[in-house]
């Protein structure tokens, strides 16, 4: 999984849908990623906030 920092907006859709996997910056207020490789058991969790980006920031290879 990857996360494109130049075409995230901050709107922190995938902090509100998987925050243990995501977190917004507090300087910059983008999107870091916590956990490159997620347990299995959020797949599903990962994919929606992927999804759920308006950019499409998240990649899920």
């Amino acid at each position: 999984m990857s996360v494109d920092q130049s075409r995230c907006i901050g709107s922190g859709e995938c902090v509100l849908v998987q925050p243990g996997v995501f977190r917004q910056d507090d300087e910059e207020g983008f999107v870091v990623l916590i956990e490159e490789n997620p347990a299995s058991h959020l797949a599903a969790a990962v994919r929606a906030a992927a999804e759920g980006c308006p950019v499409r920031a998240i990649g899920i290879e």
